[in-house]
């Protein structure tokens, strides 16, 4: 039976989504293949453990690197994993373990890459540098310059635009020019505003991280990331063996399963954002229970070149807001909601999500660091639904409405 198996991509397995199968040269392939001798044009993948995976694995990448880069997407290479913190672990591990050579990354980022920033990487002997406001281009060069007294060269940039949770935004062309200056790779965390809205590549930076559990799956039903990078920049990364040797890797079901929503989640991504537009304008005038309101498109205009041009005139499926008093009072304002649903998680089309990014999402994060990153114990998090704007407005926002009204009573 084997034999009927063979074809282009080798021994598949025709009831669906494969782990293990033969590769179609059979075992000189896969002698060359463990050896790293794949030849121009040759398909890289037949054991789920290693390399690109599985065809449904391979295709996926291939089919968000369109999206990414669109017609220079052959200049650019990129792996599936299985979280986005796994594409973020492998990133930094592949490009600054070997030489112990400096990450400098923003504090604005996602609580678990904050943390393995601030705790883990350095546990693991890689120097790590802090900047706490990613748009002062100053900043990462004083961290970059820091790094090089203290004798290390500079292994790369690290930064998440937007940020979660304070939804802060920056021009991805200035970040990009770091590496020039100092050395190093620059790398985005793309999560919140997907491909569909801002593709960093088209800035000059050399590797984009995503959660693909997020924007790029709207139902919130599978858990993986991705990385992209420079094809140059990728094969080194391979070469340092980190994604053969520790196989951090998507179920090739998750990945056949995306591929089958990729279609749809653009114009999700849009309502989402839209309504977080809508929602954020909303918030930004209840100023008798919000202190402050945290969303790209209410710090920027439209027409700026961070929202026009860099985001494609969006700002993005996240929000956040600090409410009137403290950590209480954000609680309850949460707990009274009653068409939000509380959830560490962002982007899914069918229900508007809440959560006090404090003690949930960046709950590792000690209270002196969270203060320096800008999140406040009454900061609220927000990722409104995807519904129509007629549908959204009918429910959503009178659902707010009663809660601040019962809080605050």
């Amino acid at each position: 039976m084997g034999k009927k198996l063979f074809g282009k991509y080798g021994g598949i397995n025709p009831a669906g989504p494969s782990i293990a199968f033969a590769p179609p040269c059979g075992e000189g392939q896969l002698e060359r293949f463990f050896s790293g001798d794949i030849k121009e044009g040759e398909v890289p993948f037949f054991y789920h453990g290693v390399g690109r995976h599985t065809p449904e694995n391979y295709a996926l990448v291939q089919k968000i690197l369109d999206g990414e880069c669109g017609a220079w997407k052959d200049e650019y290479d990129g792996i599936t994993f299985a979280s986005g913190m796994s594409a973020i672990y492998m990133v930094v591990l592949s490009i600054c373990a070997f030489g112990k050579k400096a990450l400098i990354y923003s504090s604005k980022v996602y609580g678990c890459t904050f943390v393995s920033c601030y705790e883990q990487f350095p546990a693991l002997g890689i120097p790590t540098y802090r900047v706490d406001n990613p748009a002062d281009e100053e900043a990462w060069e004083t961290a970059a310059n820091q790094a090089i007294a203290d004798g290390y060269d500079i292994g790369m940039f690290l930064a998440e635009t937007p940020s979660n949770p304070l939804a802060d935004v920056f021009l991805i062309r200035i970040f990009a020019q770091l590496p020039k200056k100092f050395g190093g790779v620059t790398v985005i965390d793309n999560t919140v505003a997907t491909h569909a809205i801002q593709k960093p590549f088209l800035w000059g930076v050399d590797v984009v991280v995503s959660s693909v559990s997020k924007g790029l799956n709207d139902y919130s039903t599978d858990l993986g990331g991705i990385l992209l990078a420079r094809k140059g920049l990728f094969e080194e990364m391979t070469a340092a063996k980190f994604f053969h040797t520790m196989r951090p890797v998507m179920s090739p079901r998750t990945a056949a399963g995306l591929l089958k929503r990729l279609h749809f989640f653009g114009s999700n991504i849009y309502r989402h954002s839209e309504n977080a537009h809508i929602l954020a304008e909303w918030l930004a005038e209840q100023r008798e229970f919000v202190e402050m309101v945290h969303y790209p498109t209410l710090a920027h205009s439209r027409d700026s070149e961070i929202i026009r041009d860099q985001m494609s005139g969006y700002g993005g499926a996240l929000l956040s807001f600090e409410i009137r008093g403290d950590r209480e009072k954000a609680k309850a304002f949460v707990d009274t909601l009653e068409y939000a649903v509380v959830m560490v998680h962002i982007c899914d089309c069918r229900y508007t999500l809440v959560n006090c990014s404090g003690r949930t999402s960046h709950a590792d994060m000690p209270p002196e660091l969270q203060k320096a990153a800008g999140i406040r114990e009454n900061l609220i998090r927000v990722s409104p639904s995807a519904e129509d704007e007629d549908t959204f407005r009918s429910y959503l926002i009178p659902d707010f409405k009663q809660a601040f009204e019962k809080v605050f009573r």
